[in-house]
């Protein structure tokens, strides 16, 4: 209660924010950011579980190349 008014929970929250230290405050954003599910999405890389043909003869060359 400030001033004798009875705050709503988001009038609580902006005021409990607005005393948060500027070096905490990037912490606190990225959990708000969490919370509200505002991800920040990259686009997908690799190859996107496509499945390819095995190729021994490549597995071979590629992996005992190394052993001799």
């Amino acid at each position: 209660m400030i001033g004798g008014k009875t705050m709503t929970p988001k009038e609580q929250l902006k005021h409990l924010v607005d005393q948060i230290p500027d070096e905490k405050a990037l912490l606190i954003e990225t959990f708000l950011r969490n919370l509200l599910g505002e991800k920040e999405i990259k686009p997908p890389k690799g190859k996107l579980g496509l499945k390819e043909t095995f190729d021994r003869k490549a597995f071979y060359d590629d992996t005992l190349a190394d052993r001799y």
